[in-house]
């Protein structure tokens, strides 16, 4: 019996726990990389999503000759063509804006709301004081629950 050759099966235990605890720290550092790039793309995509937003409604507002908080739900803006786009918050933080005409000074005419532009939106607000407009919007959340918020506040050219 001094030619045997093999392991024990004390030895065989041993090599599989070792082998067992290098391949769980290896997967939970993978699951937790996969898992934070999910969370921070989200993250990325969200504020990207409510920076554009802002900007394009922010660009309207400076080329605006009138700013009307329509119904409490809406921000209408209006141009010197007494042309108007509307934006506003549906459900399923979808975000919509509207393209129509402003009757005379008195009513809006012709609106088309079917144009999504957004479906990142969680909350929008926007105060309207005088020439001053502050708009808030949130994004929705990443997979930690966390929101992007932006505050914008804006001045009406006179």
């Amino acid at each position: 019996m001094k030619d045997n050759r093999g392991v024990t099966l004390i030895e065989l235990v041993i090599a599989i726990a070792i082998l067992t605890s290098i391949v769980f720290a290896i997967t939970s550092f993978y699951v937790s990389g996969v898992k934070g790039f999910a969370r921070e793309t989200t993250t990325a995509s969200n504020q990207t999503e409510v920076r554009r937003l802002s900007n394009q409604i922010a660009r309207e507002i400076r080329r605006s000759k009138e700013v009307i908080n329509y119904m409490g739900t809406q921000l209408v803006i209006v141009d010197s063509n007494n042309n108007v786009v509307t934006y506003y918050r549906g459900a399923n933080n979808t975000f919509y804006a509207g393209y129509g005409e402003y009757d005379a000074g008195t009513r809006i005419i012709g609106i088309d709301y079917t144009l999504c532009i957004s479906e990142q939106i969680k909350e929008f607000d926007k105060v309207i004081n005088g020439d001053q407009i502050t708009l808030t919007i949130e994004s929705i959340e990443n997979s930690e629950g966390e929101t992007y918020t932006l505050v914008t506040e804006l001045n009406l050219r006179k």
